[in-house]
């Protein structure tokens, strides 16, 4: 039975970040001087990104503003979609093969959808995916 489609979660499914998102919260803290230990960053890792951020920029006292700060690590994170985060192996040829029997293929993801498209554009996979959906269009995580 061939499947109706096939719906993918980005980051670690389709392209290798996540050793990235482990490592970009210390680097952007470390622009400001500050060392994040393993246990600082487990104490913020189950919060979303603008509450994380709020979080360093009030106790840590880093950044102009949390806005300031968000906008900061956003462009950190185009840079690592777009020019060095790399596919995971074995995606594209299994890409390839579902497109090859007209199985549709789609992503939903937590991510956000500028970063997810440039992430599969910089590594040729924007090309075989429909639908992507982020948690913020659809409301919940």
């Amino acid at each position: 039975m061939t499947p109706r489609a096939f719906i993918f979660d980005c980051d670690g499914t389709l392209i290798d970040s996540m050793g990235m998102w482990l490592t970009i919260y210390p680097e952007l803290v470390g622009r400001y001087g500050v060392h994040m230990t393993p246990d600082d960053f487990a104490a913020t890792e189950h919060l979303a990104m603008p509450e994380e951020i709020a979080y360093y920029h009030e106790k840590l006292g880093i950044g102009e503003s949390a806005e300031a700060l968000i906008a900061e690590l956003k462009d950190m994170l185009r840079e690592k979609y777009g020019h060095e985060i790399r596919v995971c192996p074995g995606v594209r040829s299994f890409l390839e093969e579902a497109r090859a029997q007209g199985i549709p293929l789609g992503i939903a993801t937590s991510t956000d959808e500028d970063m997810v498209r440039l992430g599969l554009a910089a590594n040729g996979l924007d090309e075989f995916f429909s639908c992507l959906v982020t948690t913020e269009e659809a409301g919940a995580s």
